[in-house]
């Protein structure tokens, strides 16, 4: 799970993200986006309950732990008005802790430029979307200071 922010630029109406690309064993995953009426989002926290998420997402797909693997949601893509900060949880139902890559956090911000920023989040280790019992079956599902790895494809409007 990791939060976008849209910059505040004129004349930037809003950007749209119509997919992400991950790697790792995969298996059958599910994209969520954070709920955009939640205003916990004022303050970049998101409340891990998946009645505050909309799945705009759901597919199997094979290992790959080198090359990215592409999660196409255009269907259904994810709108950032300037300002605006949403999460985005990548999900896999996949046993173990191999199914999608994260990467310990380096900095405040993954990934920066003139349109979006892309912050650290978590990563999460349960076979049930939003679970609270990791795969080792004690601790806590969730680990902090994770950085999402892969791609995000976006256009602004």
């Amino acid at each position: 799970m990791f939060p976008v922010k849209c910059k505040e630029l004129l004349p930037l109406d809003h950007a749209v993200i119509t997919s992400v690309a991950v790697r790792g064993r995969l298996g059958p995953l599910t994209v969520w986006v954070s709920n955009e009426d939640d205003p916990a989002h004022a303050n970049q926290s998101f409340r891990l309950l998946p009645r505050h998420w909309t799945k705009i997402y759901e597919h199997t797909l094979p290992a790959s732990p080198r090359q990215y693997r592409k999660l196409d949601f255009s269907q259904n893509p994810i709108r950032l008005r300037p300002g605006q900060v949403r999460a985005i949880y990548i999900h896999s139902t996949l046993e173990g802790d191999e199914a999608i890559v994260y990467d310990n956090r380096h900095s405040r911000r993954t990934y920066d430029d003139a349109i979006i920023s892309l912050l650290p989040g978590r990563a999460h280790v349960s076979e049930t979307p939003f679970g609270n019992t990791p795969i080792w079956g004690w601790g806590n599902a969730w680990r902090d200071e994770r950085e999402f790895v892969g791609r995000v494809e976006y256009g602004a409007v």
